[in-house]
């Protein structure tokens, strides 16, 4: 979510009336050499391939055939058209993955992991026996977002280190009934 603050409650120090924000209502919303990035054109993937390559990772990035060049501007060193070329065809040995697919992309990622090897899903929990057999680690992740995390994340953004895509501006009383919202993070927007 994202937006301007309109009000703010007793106990908010951090904030002004105007700052533009953004930031999570819950936190289940959502070192390696070389990663291979299920998904790398949408919102999450994105983020990880630009993350992935501040930190000199070689990042191999599967994504559909309009958005091909896109992932080369966000920095994967090789994109994979998943509607033309199966990756395991291609992808050998990559020391992690980051499945934002999952399914049938998710279980032919352990082919191409290298023993010790890791793969990360924010789709689904990975299936462990797969893994053992492979003689690689697998986990699931749910993200835990938190006011310091996304500050880093704004500084990026700021400097323009971090490219976003913004995919729909709602209003809000488009946006629907909080239910169970329990935790929250908030940090100011870097300008668009």
């Amino acid at each position: 979510m994202s937006g301007i603050v309109e009000r703010l409650g007793e106990g908010v120090p951090d904030f002004r009336v105007g700052d533009t924000v953004f930031g999570v209502t819950n936190a289940q919303f959502t070192g390696a050499y070389a990663v291979l990035i299920h998904g790398a054109a949408g919102n999450v993937g994105a983020y990880a391939v630009q993350l992935a390559r501040r930190e000199r990772v070689t990042v191999i990035a599967t994504c559909g055939t309009k958005d091909v060049s896109y992932a080369r501007t966000l920095g994967a060193y090789q994109v994979i058209d998943y509607r033309t070329t199966e990756f395991t065809s291609i992808v050998n040995r990559v020391d992690a993955v980051i499945d934002l697919v999952g399914g049938e992309i998710q279980t032919g990622s352990f082919e191409v992991i290298k023993p010790g090897g890791v793969l990360i899903s924010v789709v689904s929990q990975p299936d462990q026996n797969l893994a053992a057999r492979t003689e690689t680690r697998a986990a699931f992740f749910l993200v835990d977002v938190t006011t310091t995390r996304l500050e880093r994340i704004a500084e990026l953004m700021r400097a323009r280190k971090l490219l976003t895509n913004i995919g729909a501006v709602l209003p809000l009383a488009d946006a629907g009934e909080p239910s169970n919202v329990t935790d929250h993070a908030c940090a100011r927007s870097p300008p668009v």
